[in-house]
């Protein structure tokens, strides 16, 4: 996927820069041919009209190649963004928290880890063979999501892609840390209630449909007046 949607959009991109060349190669040949059938005053006239249209075709390929590289950067960085979450520390303190929930699970349910009591309670304030945390691999979550979700609303990234590549995990974590400090996981919710809304323009895909059934062995069937995203696959 990753591969594919940055090639499709540069395919998409040459068919506009296609046509402004044509019509500029179309004004050249056309200003060739007059030289020997207009005027003085004439051909005064066309050479002035050319040189707007070239001026037009030029600005016009500017346009073109800027947006191609805005794309082509919102692209990039919606891939940086899930190379990021697949790896390194962000994917260590996924591995951690999802072997907690599994620990806790009760009857193959994962637990909705609580904040008040990760913090209450001194048994959990580190895991049994780490220095490490629960509510600081959390929050390491959060502000990744919260990170991600700010370069969304300043147009920093590719809507579509960033829905493919990040909406199971936004979704999974978002049901897992549903209890998680209302500050910190402002972020997240509204970022998991964004995929439900791309979710719902597209209910039979069987992507979306993954993430569903996902939360729902993971953590259960929602709650009727949950109003919380579509599942996904945190792990």
């Amino acid at each position: 996927m990753p591969g594919l949607a940055p090639r499709c959009h540069n395919i998409c991109m040459r068919i506009p820069q296609r046509a402004i060349l044509l019509i500029g190669l179309v004004a050249v040949v056309a200003f060739t041919v007059s030289i020997f059938l207009l005027s003085s005053g004439q051909y005064q006239a066309l050479a002035t009209g050319v040189q707007a249209v070239g001026v037009l075709v030029a600005l016009a390929l500017g346009v073109s190649t800027l947006r191609a590289d805005s794309k082509d950067r919102r692209v990039d960085r919606v891939i940086a963004y899930h190379s990021q979450m697949t790896g390194g520390e962000l994917q260590l303190a996924r591995q951690r928290l999802i072997e907690y929930l599994l620990d806790h699970a009760s009857g193959g349910v994962l637990p909705v880890l609580s904040w008040t009591d990760l913090r209450s309670q001194s048994k959990l304030i580190a895991y049994a063979d780490s220095t490490e945390s629960p509510v600081r691999d959390a929050q390491r979550l959060l502000e990744y999501f919260e990170g991600v979700w700010g370069a969304h609303n300043s147009g920093a990234t590719e809507d579509n892609l960033l829905f493919l590549l990040l909406g199971g995990y936004v979704t999974w974590w978002d049901r897992a840390l549903s209890e998680a400090d209302a500050d910190l996981s402002r972020s997240l919710h509204e970022f998991a209630a964004w995929i439900s809304a791309m979710a719902s323009g597209v209910p039979e895909s069987s992507r979306v449909v993954d993430w569903q059934e996902s939360i729902t062995r993971d953590f259960g069937a929602l709650p009727s007046t949950e109003g919380s995203g579509q599942g996904g696959n945190g792990s």
